[in-house]
């Protein structure tokens, strides 16, 4: 069986870069707005009283932020290879399974307007040798997900549904 690697795609790379610039342009826009202030009636109302350039500060602020997250910080990778299941986070093997058969697999996914916001596997050993490892999935997408789910299931994961204690 060949090895399978799942892992974010470029477009939510870009998607978070794209979004999280809009968000930086618009925080240093309120803060320069706020430092300003507004008139109402032609009387001019003076919110805050910070200088200048915190408006501009901050969004370069956000900005760093932003490109340091999609450049360096959703660094994950899940290999499949047969029965072997690995998770992979900056280069450094976080977790490695060598029979995905001998587990139970569960996994919430929460998503808004086709965006996933948060995306958990989880993996208990049948014999209970280990405890419940929960992964965070959430820097792949939605449909990466699922397909790598389907392949563990089809490689011998048994299913299970988790409960969580909201």
């Amino acid at each position: 069986m060949e090895l399978r690697v799942f892992k974010p795609t470029i477009w939510s790379r870009l998607s978070t870069l794209v979004w999280g610039t809009i968000g930086a342009a618009f925080l240093g826009f309120v803060l320069i707005v706020l430092q300003d202030g507004i008139t109402i009636n032609r009387t001019p109302i003076r919110i805050s009283s910070m200088p200048v350039w915190v408006g501009p500060a901050a969004a370069i602020v956000v900005e760093l932020f932003v490109l340091y997250s999609v450049f360096f910080g959703k660094r994950v990778r899940f290999e499949v290879d047969g029965r072997t299941f690995r998770y992979i986070k900056k280069g450094n093997l976080i977790t490695q399974i060598d029979n995905i058969a001998l587990y139970l697999g569960g996994y919430t996914q929460k998503t808004q307007n086709n965006d996933v916001m948060e995306q958990n596997l989880y993996l208990t050993a049948l014999d209970g040798s280990t405890d419940e490892l929960v992964i965070d999935c959430e820097p792949l997408s939605a449909n990466q997900f699922n397909k790598m789910w389907a392949l563990l299931l089809e490689r011998g994961l048994q299913k299970f549904t988790p409960t969580l204690n909201i």
